[in-house]
């Protein structure tokens, strides 16, 4: 090993934006974009309910994650991702509420793919039927119901 790549690998080690199995390079930037991309999209999704804000927010934890430790704290400590993604990201549950209107925006997108290629593909229409019955049932079965406090105080 020489003395260039010893350098590399020790100055990447002591920068903390350079954790273990995070890419680096252009790689890292990409995620970033995308990141930032999604946020912007669950953003607009708060205010137009065809776009489904918590997807786009679990992409900007994901991609963030993966570009920048300083990114990622960034997002975690925002109102928007305590308000749809907190309890995800900790316990693996999502509110009524959330999981509800995850399911409604997803039919109402998956539906108008389906009318849109109704007649034209059955191939496609039979897809976006299997990846729509997919989600419903992982929103339905695979992600736990967060109780809400009003519920517990209530039992």
């Amino acid at each position: 090993m020489n003395d260039d790549a010893i350098y590399t690998r020790n100055t990447r080690d002591k920068n903390p934006e350079s954790a273990p199995n995070q890419p680096h390079g252009i790689v890292k930037w990409v995620y970033a974009a995308v990141g930032c991309a999604s946020l912007v999209l669950g953003t607009i999704g708060i205010f137009l309910p065809f776009l489904p804000t918590t997807v786009f927010y679990l992409c900007t934890l994901y991609c963030f994650a993966k570009s920048s430790v300083r990114l990622n704290l960034w997002f975690t400590s925002t109102k928007l991702y305590r308000k749809h993604l907190e309890s995800f990201a900790k316990r693996r549950t999502l509110t009524l509420q959330t999981k509800i209107t995850s399911i409604l925006m997803l039919t109402l997108l998956m539906g108008f793919g389906i009318y849109m290629m109704w007649g034209k593909t059955a191939t496609g229409c039979v897809a976006l039927g299997c990846v729509w019955l997919f989600h419903v049932l992982y929103f339905s079965v695979g992600i736990k119901t967060e109780k809400t406090q009003t519920a517990e105080i209530k039992e």
